[in-house]
């Protein structure tokens, strides 16, 4: 099995050449809006890879006309897949060789027609957007399939089969009759095989720990691991089309977490990335767009999961070329300067750090006990939550925002308090003035209500401790702010 495993994981590794090109393709933004302030940001695919951590362009569209046009022009390998960002709202979009793109973008609407394609395969982007907003569908569909079947773990396969033969049934009704290309279908194709498979096989794993059905026999694991191998023979975990979506990354990290993987590679571990460590078996093109990943992640969500510095020489050494290797570079002289600054003494920053506030249950009760007869403006948000840490980006204006309006600046964070000291290293090295807290649950549930937990989010009181509104506009909508903060 051994030798077969190998066989299969590097008999597919390269590119279809014939999906790439040199040709320029073209993407023209329509911004539909009567508001202004809008940021349009784009993740361009780095090393080949589905990218949604650091955008290589941003466009703000300050005092606007009601219709504005941006046009953006990729010139790199294809297929590409990009992810799109509104104001953090996102989209994903599929370019080919030569394609020719418009989207129509209506920021103010909250339903799913806020944007519109034509040109080329613009039924299919259209579909792919549909699918990405509905991917709980799916994975209630496979929840109900396991339910039904209980342990009969082939009339399980069989149940999925057929979900996903419906799912991509869809798309061949549209193939041909509404300009949606073969190699385009074909992506798609892939990421329904990616999502389905990713939920099944994780499912499977749910069985074999035990916390399903209790202790399974033996013959049950032996059945179900032998399934699980079947479904990565027959979607391939290594077709390097699948680093095109963000699914199809999922996929392939659940089949470097599994043991077949982890016991053919224990003689090329790395040695300094910690968890990714077996990214040492990969071919180096895999390799490059995997570890770059990794070291990104771990400067974007502010954790330590490995020496970067000893990461970060391997990786430069070896892949000069990465196009991850401009980005980490900006995150080691942003980083470098905040270690600078902590050498400065900053009595701008006051963090609770014995968590005083742990009986205080409401907003209302947290003013009165705080900030009496002053108004505050109140970020809400999350050490893992990435669209928090993009708005610590505006931290310097809105400082001075607040400082002009005589408003005191609060951070609310809902992580929990066994992450307290990454909560604080995140502060310090976001450099975010102002008082911080960690949100206990009773101050949540104020907060949400009965709502789900949604953030980032931003709420304004007065100086009596009356909520004024408590769905702020974002630091990024600075002229929002500046009007708010203006209301008497």
């Amino acid at each position: 099995m051994k030798n077969k495993t190998l066989a299969f994981l590097f008999a597919v590794l390269s590119w279809n050449l014939h999906l790439l090109a040199s040709e320029s393709s073209v993407v023209t933004f329509n911004l539909h809006s009567e508001s202004y302030d809008h940021v349009i940001e784009i993740f361009e695919p780095l090393d080949l890879g589905y990218n949604f951590l650091v955008s290589n362009e941003e466009k703000t569209f300050k005092e606007t006309p009601s219709s504005t046009s941006y046009i953006y022009r990729y010139e790199n390998a294809y297929p590409a897949n990009f992810r799109i960002t509104v104001d953090n709202r996102a989209f994903d979009l599929i370019l080919l060789a030569d394609d020719t793109v418009q989207v129509d973008i209506y920021p103010d609407r909250k339903t799913p027609d806020w944007i519109e394609f034509s040109g080329a395969n613009a039924e299919g982007q259209k579909l792919k957007n549909e699918w990405r907003d509905t991917k709980g569908k799916d994975f209630d569909i496979l929840v109900h399939i396991f339910e039904e079947q209980k342990m009969d773990y082939r009339k399980i396969v069989e149940e999925v089969e057929k979900a996903v033969d419906r799912k991509i049934g869809i798309l061949d009704s549209i193939v041909g009759t509404k300009s949606v290309s073969p190699t385009f279908k074909t992506l798609m194709k892939k990421d329904v095989y990616s999502t389905y498979y990713f939920d099944e096989i994780e499912m499977f794993n749910v069985i074999l720990s035990g916390k399903k059905y209790g202790q399974i026999p033996s013959a049950d694991s032996l059945a179900i691991r032998n399934i699980q191998r079947q479904l990565f023979e027959k979607h391939n975990p290594f077709c390097t089309s699948n680093l095109l979506s963000v699914t199809g990354q999922m996929y392939f990290g659940l089949y470097l977490r599994t043991n077949e993987f982890n016991s053919i590679s224990s003689k090329k571990l790395l040695a300094d990335f910690g968890p990714y460590n077996s990214y040492g078996i990969l071919p180096d093109e895999l390799q490059k767009s995997q570890l770059g990943k990794a070291i990104v992640v771990d400067y974007v969500y502010g954790v330590e999961s490995f020496d970067k510095k000893k990461g970060i020489d391997f990786f430069s050494k070896k892949f000069p070329d990465s196009q991850y290797l401009p980005y980490i570079r900006r995150f080691q002289q942003k980083e470098e300067q905040i270690l600078k600054d902590k050498t400065k003494p900053d009595f701008e920053i006051s963090i609770d750090t014995a968590n005083a506030i742990s009986t205080i249950k409401t907003l209302k009760e947290l003013h009165e006990t705080y900030f009496k007869g002053k108004k505050i403006f109140i970020d809400v948000w999350a050490t893992w939550c990435l669209p928090c840490k993009q708005e610590f980006a505006f931290a310097s204006e809105l400082d001075s925002l607040v400082k002009a309006n005589d408003i005191t600046l609060v951070f609310l964070s809902i992580d929990d308090l066994k992450l307290k000291n990454f909560w604080i290293k995140n502060i310090q090295n976001y450099q975010l003035k102002g008082y911080h807290f960690l949100a206990n649950k009773s101050i949540q549930k104020d907060i949400f209500k009965d709502q789900s937990i949604s953030i980032p989010r931003y709420i304004y009181m007065d100086e009596n401790g009356t909520i004024i509104t408590d769905d702020a506009p974002r630091p990024h909508s600075m002229k929002e702010l500046k009007l708010l903060f203006s209301k008497k």
